[in-house]
């Protein structure tokens, strides 16, 4: 294992993320992120022509927050999204065409920011 990745690794289990990937009727292709520290789940799906896709970010904490969060494609572009107000289990779902298998695909969704909702 090269060091860097070793590196790379630890940041990851210091910030309790958790990378899983998983399918939706046996269709939707997707990739699953976890912040175990402020329960937020961010979801990047294809559909199963990868001609477009989504992405799914769910509150799993007790309380309303700002939410915002930083899409990564393959090729390394990013978009930067916020949701004000998510409340407890709440989700913001929406259409990111790039996260579609045959345009560019979605290698990461990072938490950005979490701020509790006065």
């Amino acid at each position: 294992m090269v060091n860097i990745l070793g590196t790379t690794l630890k940041r990851v289990l210091a910030v309790s993320l958790s990378v899983t990937a998983w399918q939706v009727g046996a269709a939707d292709i997707c990739d699953s992120w976890t912040d175990y520290a402020h329960k937020v789940t961010m979801q990047a799906c294809s559909y199963p022509d990868g001609k477009s896709g989504y992405y799914k970010v769910t509150n799993h904490s007790g309380q309303a927050a700002r939410v915002c969060w930083t899409m990564v494609t393959n090729s390394g572009k990013t978009s930067d999204r916020c949701h004000s107000g998510l409340g407890h289990n709440e989700s913001s779902t929406g259409s990111f065409f790039q996260c579609g298998k045959k345009n560019d695909g979605c290698q990461a969704i990072r938490l950005k920011s979490y701020t509790i909702s006065k």
